[in-house]
């Protein structure tokens, strides 16, 4: 039915620097034998429309500001356990974020 299937098993968000981070293990379905990787993700806001079309009473100069999660890619995990993948993860992330700095 289909080629790829994963499971998310488990869900951490973390913060660094004020930014929020969340780490997706996901359980490969598809192989026979269990294997787990991570997704990354940033939260990201942005305004999205002035507020006086939800709420009369405001200024019409009010903005709506919206959350999203921004995937990141950062490289391949695959491991045998979940708390094997989510330390990779954690780590893959913070060395990231560390680059990032002195970028």
């Amino acid at each position: 039915m289909f080629s790829d299937l994963y499971e998310v098993v488990r869900t951490v968000e973390v913060g660094k620097d004020g930014l929020a981070y969340r780490l997706e293990v996901l359980k490969d379905c598809s192989s026979s034998i269990p294997k787990y990787t991570v997704r990354f993700y940033v939260e990201e806001y942005a305004v999205v429309a002035p507020m006086f079309w939800v709420n009369k009473e405001k200024n019409d100069n009010d903005e709506m500001h919206m959350g999203t999660w921004l995937n990141l890619t950062f490289g391949l995990i695959e491991q045998d356990t979940i708390e094997l993948a989510l330390a990779q993860g954690l780590n893959m992330l913070h060395e990231q974020i560390e680059r990032q700095k002195t970028a």
